[in-house]
């Protein structure tokens, strides 16, 4: 389809751009003589270019072209197919940009996919892509950033409401990578936020057993009448009281500081 074969297309064009061989499908590079020395050369650099554009292919269409000559053939015969842009290509693309919301996508997610769109778009109606020298281009631009963002905000998920309206009150209002660094931040600390209370009712819950194991343990003694602080008896001894060394535990009878140590 259309959208399939800009994004191709694009790949390609930046693939060989990269090699220095897009002027073998641009015409550029022109054919030369049989009879020259370099001719055996520019036939070795465009098979090359011939076979990575036949292995980029799908099978199908890659059989439809296999016995060009050139790699500008092959590319030209691409271009007249499927290079011209159909209302039903530009209808697909607007009607995929009403129905796209952000849902259970991750905010990084949901902006890939709506750039990815908003791409083929502008490659399937490339006047916003010229300039005048009135600047109108410019002010055209400028109204579809701005619709484009406001389009961004409208499909995000209510939990950006807050920040949401914020980006909505900046003047002048912010581009939309600006706007979904902002959104991406919001997301960061909410899931942060999350993250706290779960980690603190980790920690409480840990503490509760311990305090369910201290109730458990008194009332299995109250059940069973093992009561440590009832039944325990007291301490030999307990009951006297030295007043010469003001210690508990003996008398004054048997204070060794006065009758001398064993």
């Amino acid at each position: 389809n259309g959208t399939g074969y800009a994004n191709w297309k694009r790949s390609m064009l930046l693939s060989l751009t990269v090699k220095n061989k897009l002027g073998f499908v641009n015409g550029t590079i022109l054919v030369p003589d049989e009879s020259d020395a370099d001719f055996l050369a520019w036939e070795r650099c465009n098979s090359l270019v011939a076979t990575w554009l036949l292995f980029n292919l799908d099978d199908n269409i890659a059989r439809s072209v296999l016995f060009k000559k050139t790699a500008k053939e092959i590319w030209m015969n691409l271009e007249s197919r499927f290079g011209s842009v159909s209302l039903t290509q530009v209808y697909s693309l607007e009607q995929k940009l009403a129905e796209i919301t952000q849902g259970k996508l991750s905010v990084s997610e949901f902006y890939t996919a709506i750039t990815t769109l908003w791409d083929n778009l502008d490659d399937a109606d490339p006047f916003l892509q010229n300039s005048c020298a009135c600047g109108l281009s410019l002010r055209v631009q400028q109204k579809t950033h701005e619709h484009r963002l406001i389009q961004f905000l409208m499909k995000l998920s209510d939990q950006f409401s807050a920040v949401r309206a914020n980006i909505l009150m900046m003047s002048p209002p912010p581009t939309v990578d600006q706007a979904y660094r902002l959104i991406a931040q919001e997301e960061n600390h909410k899931e942060m936020t999350l993250a706290k209370p779960e980690s603190m009712a980790f920690y409480a819950d840990q503490r509760g057993s311990g305090n369910n194991k201290n109730q458990y343990s008194g009332n299995y003694s109250q059940k069973f009448g093992h009561n440590n602080s009832q039944d325990r008896k007291p301490k030999s001894g307990a009951n006297y009281y030295c007043t010469n060394c003001k210690v508990p535990g003996h008398s004054i009878d048997r204070c060794f500081k006065i009758h001398g140590y064993p």
